[in-house]
């Protein structure tokens, strides 16, 4: 008797020892992981740097979308319309084409940096956004109902700054981030906090190409409080950012910049979808193999056809589910990756996915029990080709003499899109079945 009493203390301190050893070396493991991932995108994007300069170099691309941005939003600050030719004619403003059109809302985020010198901006952003990717890791344990963990907090914040999506926003310094946050935040509280939803509704939609896919999905997931509030929070924002555009002109001014900023934009040759290498949207695949540049109403009137299906499957499974799963839902994901595919959209929005990666490969048994777990791993690894995809990338195309047209390099290109479509396919398949969305 007093045998087992002394050793039972001894035993549970062993294991309390041995796991909490195991601990400690995953935590230190993580922190090197994360250590090595920020060096890594850091100093590539210190080495690269670009000049602001009104021709864009390719070769220097280091934080390239955060100077064009700097400069439309100083434009914007002093009343000067960002999506006009004038921007151009205008000295102070070092831009190689005027705004793409973006809801007006967008130059708002980065006015506050105006006030520093372009190069202290430079810095200071790629720290902010460093630190959004943290807290979209803290994001992807909280929407995933994981039990907050140190330890896998920071291998998630490694894995999402290594990650091709995280890489590129780092070190191109676009504002990526900020929009995947508010779309997550709209999809996982839209049901049981319409007022926070709302915001990150409105946050989202400062691209037009998050706005009217995830408005119409998120009508189709039943969410009708958040959308409505959404869009009016953002009209407003909207309104009042134009009228002060126009308070320096007339709303015909701003609007006929506006439509010229778009068609330059639709020009631009690296826009084209067999120029690009990043794109992951059936459209511009398609369009990649016929060699050809679909307009506006090409990608609108395609987008609304994708849509009937995943609308419809998004629509069936929300009158099932669980409130609380929140974007870890079969409906969620459908939303998601009908997003990605269905309209314009570049391998770094994939970021979108990370949460639904961590709820398929860590918590699949609790989100979504009556799915098979051969399927759940498959459609998580889906998903982790486009975040881990560094094949596609210019580096690699240089390194290894493809030219832009080969045949191989414009397969490699379209890895990214197919996996996401794959991926969308078959969590349509288990939305429109009753069993597997029943209160999961």
């Amino acid at each position: 008797m007093q045998t087992s009493e002394f050793k039972l203390p001894i035993l549970s301190q062993r294991v309390w020892y041995r796991n909490n050893l195991t601990r400690n070396v995953c935590t230190i493991g993580g922190i090197l992981f994360l250590v090595l991932a920020t060096a890594f995108v850091g100093l590539r994007t210190w080495k690269n740097v670009a000049t602001p300069a009104n021709n864009f170099d390719w070769q220097k691309r280091g934080m390239s979308d955060f100077y064009t941005m700097y400069y439309y939003s100083k434009a914007f600050g002093q009343g000067v319309n960002p999506y006009s030719q004038e921007i151009m004619e205008r000295p102070e403003f070092v831009v190689p084409r005027s705004a793409a059109p973006f809801s007006p809302v967008v130059f708002l985020i980065d006015l506050p940096l105006t006030k520093l010198s372009v190069s202290s901006a430079m810095i200071v952003y790629f720290l902010l956004n460093w630190i959004l990717l943290g807290s979209l890791a803290w994001l992807c344990l909280h929407m995933s109902h994981l039990k907050f963990d140190w330890s896998l907090w920071i291998w998630i914040f490694g894995f999402l700054v290594f990650s091709r999506p995280g890489h590129i926003t780092l070190f191109t310094g676009y504002f990526t981030i900020q929009i995947v946050i508010g779309t997550l935040v709209a999809i996982h509280y839209s049901k049981t906090k319409p007022w926070l939803s709302a915001i990150g509704f409105a946050m989202a939609t400062v691209k037009p190409t998050y706005a009217i896919p995830l408005g119409l999905l998120m009508l189709c997931r039943r969410d009708f409080k958040a959308v409505i509030f959404g869009s009016i929070l953002s009209g407003i924002l909207a309104v009042a950012c134009l009228s002060w555009l126009a308070s320096h002109s007339n709303f015909e001014t701003v609007f006929e910049g506006i439509k010229s900023g778009q068609e330059a934009f639709h020009d631009d040759p690296t826009e084209e979808p067999a120029n690009t290498w990043t794109r992951v949207d059936v459209a511009g695949l398609v369009a990649k193999v016929m060699h050809r540049v679909p307009d506006n109403k090409e990608y609108l009137a395609t987008m609304l056809v994708l849509l009937v299906v995943p609308g419809l499957a998004v629509w069936k499974a929300s009158a099932h589910e669980n409130a609380d799963r929140g974007v870890s839902s079969v409906s969620a994901i459908v939303v998601i990756l009908a997003m990605l595919v269905t309209i314009y959209h570049h391998s770094y929005d994939c970021l979108l996915v990370c949460v639904s990666i961590i709820g398929l490969l860590l918590n699949r048994s609790r989100l979504f029990p009556r799915i098979p777990v051969r399927v759940l791993i498959f459609a998580g690894l889906l998903l982790m080709v486009p975040m881990l995809n560094y094949a596609s990338t210019r580096a690699v195309r240089e390194r290894l003499g493809f030219e832009q047209l080969d045949f191989t390099w414009q397969a490699i290109t379209m890895v990214n899109g197919i996996c996401l479509t794959v991926a969308l396919v078959i969590m349509i398949g288990y939305a429109f079945d009753r069993k597997t969305t029943h209160a999961s």
